[in-house]
């Protein structure tokens, strides 16, 4: 009977501690679903600024060529203007040295806001790049530790179930010991 009671106190301490790990592991999937929707979220967040830049670089484009635009129609008044003023040579020079500068203004102007916007992208990208990796790190973090839970939960039954077999043949042999002393 004392065997059979430190067994059974034997048995709960190891109940207990698979209850134990059972809720470790619990708590440890549910810190990996929440890493994994923060994750998540992240990426679609990160998906939609790069959509808006995106956007912003084509209204930059379209800004650019209306102010294109813009330059070569004030090229034509100034070339119209000199023309009338002083005649045909001293214009164009002034024409072609005001041109020259609205042109080159206008082009480093440019250049800035589409080396800001390829920044930005680029940085968006790598970042991007980084939330995937850390998703499908955590994503398979989640599959390792879930079948190795899954694995240590059969080995833990299994053990059990061959101790309660045990204990049933021992029990079988003490009935049948004592069945045949009566």
């Amino acid at each position: 009977m004392k065997g059979l009671s430190l067994e059974n106190d034997r048995l709960k301490t190891s109940l207990n501690q698979s209850q134990g790990n059972l809720k470790k592991w619990e708590v440890e999937l549910h810190t990996l679903r929440t890493n994994n929707s923060r994750l998540q979220s992240a990426l679609h967040e990160n998906s939609r600024n790069i959509e808006e830049w995106k956007t912003q670089l084509l209204q930059y484009r379209e800004e650019n060529t209306k102010l294109r635009a813009r330059n070569e129609e004030l090229e034509i008044e100034i070339d119209n203007l000199g023309n009338m003023r002083n005649g045909a040579h001293s214009p164009k020079t002034a024409k072609k040295h005001s041109k020259s500068n609205l042109k080159s203004e206008e082009v480093e102007r440019v250049k800035q806001i589409l080396e800001k916007v390829t920044a930005e992208l680029v940085e968006v990208k790598e970042e991007n790049t980084r939330l995937k990796t850390q998703l499908r790190q955590s994503e398979e973090r989640s599959g390792v530790s879930k079948q190795v839970y899954e694995n240590s939960m059969v080995c833990q039954i299994q053990a059990d179930m061959e101790l309660r077999l045990r204990e049933l043949v021992d029990m079988n042999r003490k009935l049948l010991t004592y069945c045949r002393k009566s």
